[in-house]
């Protein structure tokens, strides 16, 4: 059960077993609250609210001075004569006394993210259903009892692959698999949104992350919109100087390309920070694949010169 149980103690058993040390609960609990969530956009450090009907948080308190740890879903209600946020099932209240809970959250809410200490990062294909934002530490209690979280911050960084196809090339330019591997290229993470300071704990890198099952036809070069597809991945707070390989199915053939961060000329892209989009720009022509450039969007803006270029392997 989700619920602090606050139990009356007669005067004679508190005096035999209390202890000035620890916290004294009040007897009336009051519930939890959220008044506003938002996300941070990186390059005017400025936010964005959460208005979209039906988006959804997870609200966690920790398990700090004399709480126990439990969390809930809240949505947003667009819908209600006051749009507000609200929380999913009323059975989960979060409820607070007179003593400070520290509390955060995340969007979107993922029901098997219930341990705030290590939520799963796990790179994969873009999906907004689990592209993973978090909270700064706020307190509440039962005289402040709604909280706001402002400038949420992304778990993931993103890889957006901008697929083209130059005047040399005859195929029709069909992608239907990309695989990824790298030392510095990490199948899953968690990450520990408890502290001031939060943290990832890597798990296993440099195995081959392949999504297939694609169908992204590339367009000729410089075609405006572009053929894209977004990976969401593991952030790497420093790349080092190894090879950072792209492995493609292209009209039925498979074709690879890598790149060293750290180097020439690829020199700028030392990190995978997350909040940020690293975009590969790769090109298909008659002989090779080629990345033209590498530029660092949306949530930042920064170019990396030089393309990638994915030759044949050999049959």
């Amino acid at each position: 059960m989700k619920k602090i149980l606050a139990f009356a103690i007669a005067a004679g058993m508190l005096a035999s077993c209390s202890n000035e040390d620890e916290p004294q609960l009040q007897a009336d609990g009051v519930a939890l609250g959220v008044s506003s969530a938002s996300l941070e956009t990186v390059v005017t450090k400025t936010s964005t609210t959460i208005v979209t009907d039906g988006a959804t948080i997870g609200v966690y308190r920790l398990a700090l001075n004399g709480y126990a740890q439990t969390h809930a879903e809240f949505y947003y209600d667009a819908t209600a004569t006051t749009p507000a946020w609200t929380i999913r099932n009323t059975a989960d209240n979060i409820y607070l006394n007179n003593n400070d809970a520290t509390v955060c959250a995340c969007a979107p809410y993922i029901s098997t993210n219930t341990n705030p200490a290590a939520l799963p990062i796990t790179t994969q294909i873009y999906s907004a259903a689990q592209d993973l934002s978090y909270s700064s530490l706020l307190t509440a209690n039962n005289a402040s009892n709604t909280v706001s979280f402002p400038d949420m911050t992304h778990a993931y960084a993103v890889i957006t692959l901008v697929l083209e196809k130059d005047e040399t090339y005859t195929g029709a330019g069909l992608v239907t698999s990309i695989s990824m591997k790298g030392t510095d290229i990490y199948q899953e993470a968690t990450l520990d949104i408890t502290s001031a300071t939060p943290a990832y704990t890597n798990g296993v890198s440099n195995t081959t992350l392949t999504f297939a099952g694609l169908s992204l036809t590339a367009l000729a070069e410089g075609t405006i919109p572009a053929t894209t597809q977004s990976l969401l991945v593991v952030p790497v707070a420093t790349l080092t100087a190894s090879a950072m390989k792209f492995d493609f199915t292209i009209d039925s053939k498979a074709m690879q390309c890598e790149i060293i961060p750290t180097l020439a000329p690829f020199a700028d892209l030392t990190e995978l920070r997350p909040g940020y989009n690293y975009k590969f720009t790769v090109i298909i022509n008659g002989t090779a694949l080629k990345v033209t450039s590498v530029s660092i969007t949306d949530w930042n803006d920064q170019t990396v010169t030089n393309p990638l270029k994915p030759s044949p392997l050999a049959s």
